[in-house]
């Protein structure tokens, strides 16, 4: 789902003081692409399916 929104893992991390809190670092191809991923019903679906509680924070950044 994600190559579709012309995304790529970079890194999948851990929050070592809340290990249930997970961090995954997305490179975009196209930021509108990327935001309209954020919004989805695609992604909402994909996170019920693997049991995400709650809503994703979402950023969006560039390198500095």
């Amino acid at each position: 789902m994600r190559r579709r929104y012309g995304l790529r893992v970079l890194k999948v991390q851990r929050n070592i003081d809340h290990p249930l809190e997970i961090i995954i670092v997305l490179e975009a191809e196209d930021l509108a692409l990327a935001r309209e991923f954020a919004e989805s019903d695609d992604l909402r679906m994909a996170m019920i399916r693997a049991g995400v509680v709650g809503r994703p924070e979402v950023w969006f950044a560039e390198d500095a």
